[in-house]
């Protein structure tokens, strides 16, 4: 008799969907919750397709005029300056099924032009090898 039992892999992953910049640092939490792979593989979320400026990794927000301001973003537990293809959390189920990580949005500094500045930043999620 051949027994088998199957588990389809699967997880879930929480970005928000936007972030309002203020005059103080903004946090944000990405998840990843009910996270099920194969044995020896963990799901990678990384921020990618971001346009960070050559100087300090710095992100930047335009109004429609292409006025400019610039911001960080930080991760919450090592306060490391995050740039293009760097990882912002990884879940291994062998060190449990969910994971979160808190992003910090500096304030931007020095807004010479009065609109509404908007940018956007994306993330990668995978599936990758331990």
């Amino acid at each position: 008799m051949k027994v088998t039992y199957d588990v389809a892999p699967g997880y879930t992953v929480t970005i928000p969907e936007s972030v309002i910049l203020g005059d103080t640092e903004v946090s944000k939490t990405v998840s990843a919750e009910d996270v099920c792979v194969k044995k020896g593989q963990k799901v990678v979320i990384k921020l990618t397709d971001a346009t960070p400026t050559a100087e300090d990794e710095k992100f930047k927000v335009k109004t429609s005029e292409n006025a400019e301001v610039e911001y960080n973003i930080s991760r919450n537990s090592d306060s490391t300056k995050l740039k293009t293809n760097d990882v912002v959390l990884e879940v291994n189920p062998e060190n449990g099924a969910s994971g979160s990580a808190t992003l910090k949005f500096s304030a931007p500094q020095n807004a010479g032009y009065a609109g509404e500045y908007i940018g956007n930043i994306a993330f990668t999620i995978s599936v990758e090898d331990v």
